[in-house]
């Protein structure tokens, strides 16, 4: 049984790589996140810690 020529070797590689890569990205954009999105508050809005923000005695 002959070898098969490197560009052939390294052309498997990487389509198998790619495919990976591919099925991966396929499954996570079909799968929708069951996190609710992140709900950002500023500063001003949020109420004043006890142990914050004080005089340094």
């Amino acid at each position: 049984m002959t070898p098969l020529p490197d560009r052939i070797v390294i052309l498997g590689l990487v389509l198998a790589v790619g495919l990976c890569f591919a099925l991966a990205a396929w499954t996570a954009r079909l799968t929708p996140s069951t996190d609710p999105p992140l709900q950002w508050r500023s500063p001003e809005a949020l109420p004043a810690a006890p142990g914050r923000g004080g005089a340094v005695i």
